[in-house]
């Protein structure tokens, strides 16, 4: 007997196993002689197989019935060897099918990769796990998430042969998170896209997250907003009265416990406007937040509301400043509203007013017209027909006319009563029949001068003329157009844009009067000289409506006033020419005779010498006074018109000049000038030359200045000359024509009106500081159209 196994018990009465080979022993003859055997004491391998039998009885309890699905599979063949029914059931398939399969055919293709690579790992001992969450394929085609750990099966030092599986079906979480995910999403795209503004608050009532749209109302950024920025503002209640601390909404919400809804609350921007919210919070049980807030942008409705309170309040301001008497009556004849003005006009007692009777204050005023059934006929007849419009006008017993409006009432595009307005015209009547009289007086008038009169309607642009205007510029009335065109395509077209411009200017800035001089088209296509004079005519509210003026014939002034202006160039001219002859003839003449007699005495005074000393010094004397009054006399000729000026032009004359008078005065003169300086003509360089003699003679009498500059220059055909020095200025009067001394005045005239008929400007401008003298001229045609582009 081989292997016979057994469990026997021992003398102390423990029990072992023995695992017994024994065999008999026979005779030759085939008897039985004894037994002979090995006994082997076995019990610690029965209680290590026991113990497994159990263990794998208890891994197969637990393998089958678990609540996860188990599988055991074949790493080098990734084929199945068992599965438990919760695998079986999660998959779908039955336990000989997944014999023929292996993970990879019912894995998800998305996540069939990262498995292998784990699995690889496995395989070759790297791991002897890992867990993921991937997607199985179900028998069914059903896609399910599966929580997923697997385990090599493997003696210590080797690799492992088999695996263990385990799988979660963790498909409704992943759904749920799903769900959740896609919930989240709406509420973050609610949360950003929402036109109103939303914020959450901690514990202690700060923000600490918000929307988009409430940056947009608060006009601050997030980080501002959860950095507390808002709280520094002034909220205010809805009546816009400050909202103190402890009564905000979201401090009663939370301190409430309780949905406070739909505050108006203003709050004041750091750049003075008041932002209008409806705020809504409600306290909240979550741990990052106590509660949230949502705030509608009502700044526009406010802003309506307020308009139109204002509105309201200007309506009722206006129907009581209005100066007209205004009625509003009802469909059912009863007075809706009026203003005190109506009440006056037609001296109403507060007692019929009080009644709302249309009835009733008709009764009351009738007695006052000259027709009151006609006033009553037309009101019954409106009355009858909603819908028209009317106008009349009422005379009273006691003089007075009032104008009657009326149309209908309409709310919502029906009739809902009759608007009344009365106009107390009666001044308005007067004042027309007085202006009737003045405008009768006027034609009068215009018709019997011999002036163009005119009169232009401001409003219409029509231009009415007298029969002065064909007397004074030859046009037949059938010739003159009837609107302001034909004034103005008549002005000379030199001076059309400054007299348009100027009678523009003061209509536009509220003058009453205008007046200028220019030149007139006359119908042969000559030119008149005219006085223009206007007067602006304007409503009560200030408006230009009218201007009414008369055009006076200048033109034979304008004549004697040219030819009275060509008298002092005249007289300039011969001035000069005298002057040039009286130098020139005492150069010449007198100057040469004297210095003859000069020679004649030296001559006398060599042969006396010696003889008679009292005749020797009488004649030295004369001589010597003869030398003098010679030198004399020919600077007289030099000042009266310097040679040097047309021998060698006016900047040789400037120099020789300002030479001698520097000797005489002992003034220094600074001279500026170019060395190439053109000449000029004659009459320009003499005017420029008495300016500068006039003006340094002006220093040396009354500046007191050591230092002097003259200075010419030349741009173009522009000239300009410049005396300048540094002492005390010139008499107070003298500029103005009242100095004691006159012979100044007359110089610096002289000086004005030669550079003046040159059609140049003479400018004096003297201070405690010095005086400058400022010429400026042109040297030709040319000069002169630039000059005067400069002065415009």
């Amino acid at each position: 007997m081989n292997g016979f196994e057994y469990e026997a018990y021992r003398k102390d009465g423990s029990r072992v196993w023995i695992s017994e080979n024994t065999r008999a022993v026979h005779s030759p003859n085939g008897e039985i002689l004894y037994f002979e055997g090995i006994f082997e004491d076995i019990t610690d391998r029965k209680r290590a197989e026991e113990a497994l039998r159990e263990s794998e009885e208890r891994f197969r309890t637990i393998f089958e019935q678990a609540p996860l699905g188990i599988s055991e599979g074949e790493i080098a063949t990734a084929r199945f060897i068992n599965a438990n029914q919760r695998y079986i059931d999660i998959l779908g398939y039955t336990i000989d099918e997944l014999r023929k399969l292996t993970f990879r055919d019912y894995t998800h293709p998305d996540d069939l990769q990262k498995d292998l690579v784990e699995f690889q790992k496995l395989a070759a001992g790297e791991i002897r796990t890992y867990a993921m969450e991937k997607r199985y394929i179900r028998k069914d085609g059903a896609i399910i998430w599966v929580n997923l750990t697997v385990t090599g099966l493997a003696y210590p030092g080797e690799k492992p042969l088999n695996c263990i599986a385990v799988i979660e079906d963790i498909t409704d979480r992943i759904q749920a998170e799903e769900r959740l995910r896609r919930s989240e999403e709406k509420f973050k795209a609610l949360f950003d896209l929402a036109p109103v503004g939303i914020a959450f608050l901690d514990s202690r009532l700060n923000i600490v997250d918000c929307n988009p749209a409430l940056e947009r109302m608060s006009r601050l950024s997030r980080e501002e907003l959860l950095g507390a920025a808002w709280q520094r503002r002034t909220f205010l209640n809805a009546d816009g009265s400050p909202r103190l601390r402890g009564e905000r909404v979201s401090e009663r919400a939370v301190s409430e416990k309780r949905l406070v809804n739909g505050v108006e609350t203003g709050a004041l921007m750091e750049s003075g406007d008041v932002v209008w919210a409806e705020v809504s919070v409600a306290p909240l049980a979550v741990p990052d937040a106590r509660a949230v807030v949502i705030m509608q942008d009502i700044t526009e409705r406010k802003q309506t509301e307020q308009a139109q309170e204002r509105g309201l309040s200007l309506m009722l301001a206006t129907l009581e400043s209005t100066a007209d008497g205004i009625l509003v009556v009802n469909t059912e004849g009863k007075i809706v509203t009026f203003n005190r003005l109506f009440a006056q006009m037609w001296r109403l007692s507060e007692e019929v007013l009080a009644s709302k009777e249309d009835a009733r204050a008709l009764e009351c005023v009738l007695d006052q017209l000259m027709e009151p059934e006609k006033f009553l006929e037309k009101v019954h007849y409106l009355y009858r027909h909603p819908e028209e419009k009317s106008f009349d006008r009422l005379v009273f017993k006691d003089g007075r006319v009032f104008e009657r409006y009326s149309r209908p009432q309409l709310i919502g595009g029906k009739v809902a009563g009759r608007v009344w307005s009365f106009r107390d015209v009666t001044e308005r009547k007067r004042a027309q029949a007085a202006l009737r009289e003045s405008e009768e007086r006027f034609r009068l008038l215009a018709e019997v001068t011999n002036d163009a009169i005119w009169d232009w309607d401001l409003t219409t642009n029509d231009l009415w003329w007298n029969e002065g205007f064909e007397t004074l510029f030859g046009y037949s009335r059938a010739e003159i157009e009837k609107t302001i065109d034909s004034w103005y395509n008549r002005v000379h077209p030199a001076e059309r844009n400054r007299v348009i411009s100027g009678i523009h200017r003061t209509i536009d800035e509220g003058g009453t009067m205008w007046s200028d001089e220019y030149r007139f088209l006359c119908k042969d296509g000559s030119y008149a000289y005219v006085l223009d004079r206007g007067h602006v005519i304007r409503d009560a509210e200030g408006k230009a409506v009218r201007m009414v003026g008369g055009m006076r014939d200048l033109t034979e002034r304008n004549k004697a006033e040219e030819a009275a202006q060509a008298f002092p160039t005249e007289l300039l001219r011969a001035q000069d020419e005298e002057r040039r002859r009286i130098a020139r003839e005492i150069h010449d003449s007198t100057a040469q005779e004297l210095a003859v007699v000069a020679m004649n005495l030296g001559r006398l005074e060599e042969w006396i010498e010696g003889r008679d000393p009292w005749a020797e010094n009488l004649l030295a004397d004369s001589l010597a006074i003869l030398t003098q009054g010679n030198r004399d006399l020919r600077t007289l000729a030099h000042l009266l018109h310097p040679p040097m000026l047309e021998e060698l032009g006016l900047i040789g004359a400037i120099r020789d000049y300002v030479e001698g008078f520097s000797a005489r005065s002992g003034i220094e003169v600074e001279l500026e000038f170019s060395e190439d300086f053109e000449r000029c003509p004659s009459e320009t360089e003499t005017a420029l030359f008495r300016v500068v003699q006039e003006s340094l003679s002006n220093v040396h009498r009354h500046s007191e200045s050591k230092f002097a500059l003259v200075k010419l220059t030349r741009i173009d055909d522009i000239i300009e000359l410049t005396i300048a020095d540094r002492g005390r200025g010139l008499p107070a009067g003298l500029l103005t024509g009242t100095a004691e001394d006159a012979r100044i005045g007359v110089g610096i005239s002289g000086m004005r009106q030669r550079i003046v008929q040159l059609q140049g400007r003479l400018d004096i401008t003297s201070n405690k500081e010095g005086t400058t003298v400022r010429a400026v001229l042109p040297c030709s045609q040319k000069g002169v159209r630039a000059q005067n582009e400069s002065e415009k």
